[in-house]
């Protein structure tokens, strides 16, 4: 849900002038009947009637698990399409997998041959990218256009609180799950992480790479926890956390090395492996408890 004072901001004329001035100059994919003005009013008119933006629905997953996928408005529909387009002017970083033409077959086998991995997920990846990340992405979307400093802060506001929604369970708003404009956002959000982790572990002989929510760093030597512990830094630095139960240190042996839905074997072969061969043969979790002591003690390779 869109807070009031927020509401009120993007009801100002001179908000909505500047921000369909950029639309405009967008090359959307929507109809060439959708002027970007009219967009933009009937996103207010919707407002106006004290309704949300975007509806939730629940849906199971292939894993068994349930989660929220947002359903935004018919008025809002169209007016995504444009901002999709905005969006895609901010660079992604090239260790972002997730996007240009990486399979996770592709994406595995760039980090072979290997030794050792680490992988760890983003806790509740799309709630947990607030509305000020959204709003620098498209801050930095809003580069180039003829816009005052104070109007280009108020789009960018106003169009990252039209790409969030409210988690009432969470009691915070962060990005709705299952629309192509949080795919895009999300995988720019993380530009300034993917560069610092991919600097870093170029530096100490490893590669990054990671898949949405998903990061991987690999090295070609049998290391520990206090080589990979510091790349949680960084993440955290940029305001997000790892998820607890979600780290994972695998060392290469005839088990094999699971990562995205495939297994890397000693010989540097790569298979796609099902559900069942991961639980048998994949180790489990790094006890998060021991990953913070490493952390509290500083007795951990730095990455910062």
């Amino acid at each position: 849900m869109i807070m009031a004072s927020v509401i009120e901001d993007f009801f100002n004329t001179s908000t909505i002038s500047a921000a369909s001035s950029v639309l405009d100059r967008v090359d959307g994919q929507g109809s060439l009947f959708d002027k970007s003005r009219d967009l933009l009013d009937d996103v207010n008119n919707h407002l106006k009637t004290g309704r949300n933006l975007y509806g939730m629905r629940s849906e199971r997953m292939d894993s068994g698990k349930e989660r929220l996928i947002s359903n935004p408005c018919n008025a809002l529909v169209p007016l995504l399409t444009k901002l999709e387009s905005l969006v895609e002017r901010v660079p992604i970083h090239s260790s972002c997998h997730g996007s240009g033409g990486f399979t996770p077959e592709k994406s595995v086998r760039h980090h072979v041959p290997l030794r050792t991995a680490f992988t760890f997920d983003v806790a509740n990846a799309g709630p947990s990218i607030s509305s000020e990340m959204v709003a620098e992405v498209y801050y930095r979307a809003l580069d180039g256009f003829d816009l005052s400093e104070s109007d280009r802060q108020r789009v960018a506001s106003n169009f990252a609180n039209l790409s969030v929604t409210y988690y009432r369970d969470l009691k915070k708003t962060g990005l709705p799950l299952g629309t192509r404009l949080t795919d895009r956002i999300f995988q720019r959000v993380f530009y300034e992480i993917d560069s610092r982790l991919d600097e870093v572990a170029e530096e100490k002989g490893m590669k990054y790479s990671r898949w949405g929510d998903d990061m991987k760093i690999t090295s070609h030597h049998s290391v520990g926890l206090k080589d990979f512990a510091g790349a949680i830094d960084i993440v955290e630095k940029n305001g997000l956390k790892v998820s607890p139960g979600k780290i994972f240190l695998q060392q290469l042996s005839d088990r094999g090395v699971f990562m995205l839905g495939h297994v890397v074997y000693p010989d540097g072969s790569v298979y796609h492996n099902d559900v069942q061969l991961k639980n048998e043969m994949k180790a489990p979790s790094v006890n998060y408890e021991i990953v913070e002591l490493i952390r509290k003690n500083e007795n951990y390779e730095k990455w910062i």
